[in-house]
Formats: C-alpha cells, sequence, structure tokens
C-alpha cells in the first residue's frame, strides 16, 4: 500500500496566487511562470499583460521582484493598482461621455414630442381665429323683431310671437334658409344664411305680423378703443372735455367726432389712466391704423376693445356672475371646483374647450391652457369672431 503522501498528493499550485492580483492561480489558468532557477512565484497571463503595458518585458525572461529586485522600479501590485486607476479613469471618462450624448438625445426627442403636440393641436384645432375683415365679410344676416315702441315684451309675449311666425311662415316655401332663432331682451333675432333670405323673410314678417311688431335688420355694434397710458392730469376732465383733448391732439375731422365718440370707462393707475372709447368705424378705422394717439405730453397706445361677457364664477360665456346658476366656483387653471388661489396642479385644463371636446369627438382641440388664454384658448378665439361679427367695421 502507498502512504499516505503517495495516495494523495499535493497540487503545488492550489497555494499559488499571482503575484500581481493576490488571487489564486487556477490549475488550468493561462499563467506565467517567474524563470528564476527555484522559485515557484506565477502571474496571470492578464495581469502580466497589464504590466506590461506600462513597462515593457519580455515574458520568456521574466523573473519575479523577489529574485530580481531591480528589474523595475515600482513593484507589481504598484504596476497593477496604477494600471487599474488607469482602466477606471477611462472608463468614467468614457461613461460621461455616454451620458452627455444619451442627455443631447433625450432632449432632442423631447423638443421632437413637443413639436409633434403642438403640430397635432394645431391641426386638430378649428379655423377659429380670423382677420376682422375675414369675419366682416362672413358676416350673418340676422332680423330683429321687436316692438315699435322699443319696450321689451315678456318672456311669454316673445315666446308666443315666434310661435305664432313658426306657424304662419314657412322658410321652404320661400326658399329661405334659417339658421336659427333666439329670443333675446331687445325682441327675437331671426339669424339667416344670406342676404336673399333676409329680405325674403323681412317681407313675408312684416305682412304677417302686421303693425303689431316692428321688422327690421339687426343693427350692428359701433367698435370700441381703449386708449392706454394717458397722463393722469387729464383723468379728472368730464367726457366732453377729455373727447376734444383727443380729437384736438391727433387733428381728427371733428364732424365725425361730435356724435360718434363715447367714453364708456376709465381705468386708473398709480401714475396713468386708460379710457374705452366707444367710436364710428371711421373713428376706429383712423385710430387703430395709427396705434397710436397723442394726449398731452404723452403718445399712447391705441388698439381695439372687446368685451366678450364671460361668467368669473364656473367660467362659461354668455352670462355673467350674477346670473351665474352654478353652486360651486371653477379654478381656471385645472378646472375643478375650487377658487384658483388654492389651485396645487401643476398641470392646466381650459374648462370649455373640455366640454367641447365631449361634444365634437372627432374634431378634437388643445384643453392644456389656463381658461381663456387669448393666444391657446379656441374656445376663447371662438367668441371673439362671434363679437367681431355683431361690429360694425364699415364693410
Amino acid at each position: 500500500m502507498p502512504d499516505d503522501e503517495d495516495a494523495n498528493p499535493v497540487d503545488p499550485l492550489k497555494s499559488i496566487h499571482c503575484k500581481i492580483c493576490k488571487c489564486y492561480v487556477a490549475k488550468n489558468a493561462p499563467k506565467i511562470k517567474c524563470n528564476a532557477k527555484s522559485c515557484s512565484t506565477y502571474v496571470h497571463v492578464k495581469c502580466f499583460e497589464n504590466l506590461n503595458n506600462i513597462i515593457i518585458i519580455d515574458k520568456n525572461s521574466w523573473v519575479c521582484k523577489l529574485c530580481n529586485p531591480n528589474q523595475y522600479g515600482a513593484s507589481a501590485s504598484d504596476v497593477s493598482g496604477a494600471q487599474i486607476s488607469a482602466d477606471v479613469q477611462d472608463k468614467v471618462k468614457l461613461l460621461e461621455e455616454l451620458v452627455r450624448e444619451l442627455q443631447n438625445v433625450n432632449n432632442l426627442q423631447r423638443e421632437k414630442i413637443a413639436n409633434l403636440e403642438k403640430a397635432n393641436s394645431l391641426s386638430t384645432m378649428p379655423a377659429l381665429s380670423r382677420s376682422y375683415s375675414e369675419v366682416a365679410k362672413n358676416q350673418s344676416c340676422d332680423i330683429l323683431v321687436k316692438h315699435p315702441s322699443g319696450s321689451s315684451a315678456s318672456q311669454e309675449g316673445k315666446n308666443d310671437v315666434l310661435n305664432n311666425i313658426r306657424s304662419q311662415v314657412d322658410p321652404a316655401a320661400l326658399n329661405a334658409r334659417v339658421e336659427s332663432t333666439k329670443i333675446v331682451k331687445s325682441g327675437l333675432i331671426i339669424k339667416c344664411a344670406d342676404d336673399e333670405s333676409r329680405s325674403v323673410l323681412m317681407q313675408e314678417l312684416k305682412s304677417t305680423l302686421g303693425e303689431a311688431y316692428s321688422v327690421e335688420k339687426s343693427k350692428k355694434w359701433s367698435p370700441r378703443v381703449i386708449i392706454k397710458g394717458i397722463d393722469l392730469d387729464f383723468f379728472e376732465y368730464d367726457d366732453a372735455r377729455l373727447i376734444r383733448k383727443i380729437v384736438t391732439s391727433n387733428e381728427l375731422d371733428e364732424t365725425l367726432i361730435t356724435s360718434d365718440v363715447k367714453i364708456i370707462t376709465r381705468i386708473k393707475f398709480k401714475k396713468s389712466f386708460n379710457v374705452v372709447i366707444q367710436v364710428s368705424y371711421q373713428v376706429r378705422n383712423i385710430l387703430v391704423s395709427k396705434g397710436k394717439v397723442f394726449v398731452g405730453w404723452r403718445s399712447c397706445k391705441c388698439n381695439d376693445n372687446f368685451r366678450i361677457l364671460k361668467c368669473f364664477k364656473c367660467l362659461r360665456y354668455g352670462h355673467m356672475s350674477r346670473d351665474c346658476k352654478n353652486e360651486e366656483s371653477v379654478c381656471y387653471k385645472c378646472s375643478l371646483s375650487h377658487e384658483a388661489k388654492q389651485c396645487t396642479s401643476e398641470s392646466y385644463k381650459c374648462i370649455n374647450c373640455a366640454e367641447y371636446n365631449l361634444k365634437n369627438k372627432n374634431s378634437l382641440i388643445s384643453t392644456q391652457h389656463v381658461c381663456g388664454d387669448k393666444q391657446q384658448c379656441a374656445m376663447y378665439k371662438k367668441q371673439l369672431n362671434i363679437l367681431i361679427s355683431k361690429i360694425d367695421y364699415g364693410q
């Protein structure tokens, strides 16, 4: 029987580790042995290659530091540490470059997404904003039915007139096209599709209603302009004196001014005030085309003024807060039921545009803006166009 040592020979590599990385050298691992006689020092081939990147050494003649201390200045472990540090720094730089590149790509993608959202919003938004001339050329042809005396009839009386008209007058028989009817404070508005329809229908209504009601073309409103930044020295002027000051300072034709200019309101600030005036379309065209008005020692900006009827409680158009039937206030930022000053939402939602989308799912518009935004709100632009269509611009 062989003795224990012969039966269980010890593998000399089991207790040997790499002099560079200090890790054990596996039996079948690629390795390099020190060429000095009687030296059993091993290093991994990979570790030797890292060392050789800094100090060129022939692996066939390589001896470890213990056998030849003067072969190179630094120890193998020092050299390995330096190489590893250099490798780490290179990798860090590479990662930093990759991060910067990814950030640039991310920014470009975000910009593309924003542009696509904007383009989609614009492409799905109806053409609700047009120039004054375009709106004026396409103004509706309305008929106003009212009491000859100008007094307002009761709501029941107006309904009776509407029912009487509908029972006695057939637009189809007259080849007249009627778009809608609406009861208003002054009487009844009949909206016709064109001038020809209005003329035919007016003649028939006059014959049917007789002298009980007057039938006439619905008159348009006079334009309003706002003059901004007038010196406070003129704030106490009465209306006639202030109008005279504006006329004489801007060489306006007094024949146009005498009965066509009316001061609607004054808005006072710390050092100046604004004034809203109602004028004829001739005066409006002169003032707005100039873009400024001279008043005293100042040149004041002048442009159109529009007062769109809007409720500040529910944010809907067509009525005021005192007539609102909504029980709770609506936030103009997020459209929820709370005061705007209590809003914590980070996103915007316009309630009017959102309600439009519920009724018109095939022509959606953007809702991501505060309610009534003059640049982005499609429903505000629609109301503005409706208002412009009711103003006399001399078209």
